[in-house]
């Protein structure tokens, strides 16, 4: 993620490798996305990563329902 960018912008072009990989016949799972993810982060998103990574399962997290928690968390930053 790049200091310009935003949640929606950054998740579309991690979409968009995703669905490239797909096709060329690479299985990835989403758990393993939002994992990348959460390693992938600025810094000023720390505190919302710390918070999802704090739950039971971190990693059992859908990539639409982390999606909504960035965006929401993006808003009030």
């Amino acid at each position: 993620m790049m200091e310009e960018d935003n949640v929606d912008a950054y998740l579309q072009r991690v979409e968009e490798v995703i669905s490239t990989l797909r096709g060329l016949g690479e299985t990835m799972e989403e758990t393993m996305v939002v994992q990348k993810l959460l390693r992938s982060l600025l810094a000023k998103f720390n505190p919302k990563v710390s918070t999802v990574e704090d739950r039971n399962n971190p990693y059992q997290i859908r990539l639409d329902e982390f999606h909504s928690i960035l965006t929401a968390y993006e808003m009030i930053i």
